[in-house]
């Protein structure tokens, strides 16, 4: 068996098929944390203690049905098996490895997962947070154009070191865009694969990518779209703060139904204690995107971080 290798939330991920929103490790020869192989997944999971519409967990083990794809069946945080519905390419479930299947297998392993997408700031990971379509993809982005490195895109692990501080992990994914974004990032050199088939997403390789150890988690930003002209960036009291972090927990239904709350809660107030989560309200209106990260940079500056322009 033919294994593809790749770095993603922190974990060398060694795969049977090609991951087109990775970017494959250099080595080859390597050992590897989790392994992605194609094999006979059941329908659903005998004496499952734990049953919701696509999924089911009983256990070590998590089983997710993708209806028109195939099914993933997640073992002790440590494999995956996969079976794909009869006449479905194999590169048709990559989406779904790297997506939901990798949260859910992080979830096993007791890590703590984000809906998130972030950058490397002088040292530190900012994370930026929010509804799907709230363009968490599309400003990391265009940040990496200005020389910061990206961390992560959509699916954020976080940690903790002995003292308790949170750290970021490193994922070498390529990044989630529609047209638009990719035009208005200036990135379209970067553009890769469709996500999906009949999906208006691309897979793009940003300017900069972190390929480092992980990184001191230094602030979450959660952006929330508004009928302004300018971006607004204002500090949340810790208790807000602490329900949107639960709030933006990976696959929250997940999160809620295997059992999980208490330790997010747990993880959230540690995550507090050390970095700060912000709102931050602006348009939508592509064209102000420039003028967003200029304030974002302008707002770090006043926070006292050393975070310059690096063209």
């Amino acid at each position: 068996m033919t294994l593809h290798f790749y770095r993603i939330c922190g974990l060398v991920v060694a795969s049977e098929i090609e991951l087109a929103g990775s970017l494959p490790l250099k080595a080859s020869n390597q050992s590897h944390d989790v392994v992605m192989r194609l094999g006979g997944v059941p329908q659903t999971l005998l004496n499952a203690t734990t049953s919701r519409p696509g999924w089911n967990a009983h256990g070590d083990q998590f089983l997710l049905r993708a209806p028109g794809t195939g099914r993933f069946l997640i073992k002790r945080g440590q494999e995956v098996v996969f079976e794909l519905e009869p006449g479905v390419p194999a590169q048709a479930c990559a989406a779904y490895l790297q997506g939901t299947v990798m949260g859910a297998l992080l979830h096993q392993r007791g890590g703590i997962v984000l809906h998130s997408s972030g950058i490397e700031a002088d040292g530190g990971a900012i994370l930026f947070a929010g509804a799907s379509g709230e363009g968490k993809s599309t400003l990391v982005a265009a940040l990496s154009t200005r020389g910061y490195p990206v961390i992560c895109d959509d699916v954020s692990h976080v940690s903790f070191n002995q003292e308790g501080r949170p750290l970021v992990s490193s994922d070498a994914r390529r990044i989630k865009l529609t047209d638009e974004s990719i035009h208005a990032t200036g990135l379209e050199m970067g553009r890769r694969e469709a996500v999906l088939a009949n999906t208006e997403k691309t897979y793009v390789k940003p300017a900069k990518h972190w390929t480092g150890s992980d990184l001191p988690l230094r602030a979450i930003y959660l952006l929330q779209s508004a009928a302004i002209n300018d971006a607004v960036v204002a500090r949340l009291p810790s208790a807000m703060a602490l329900n949107e972090l639960r709030g933006n927990a990976h696959r929250p239904n997940i999160v809620l139904h295997t059992g999980q709350l208490p330790r997010y809660f747990q993880a959230s107030a540690k995550i507090l204690e050390h970095a700060p989560v912000y709102v931050v309200k602006r348009g939508r209106d592509l064209s102000k995107l420039a003028s967003t990260m200029d304030i974002l940079e302008a707002h770090w500056r006043a926070c006292a971080w050393t975070v310059l322009k690096r063209n």
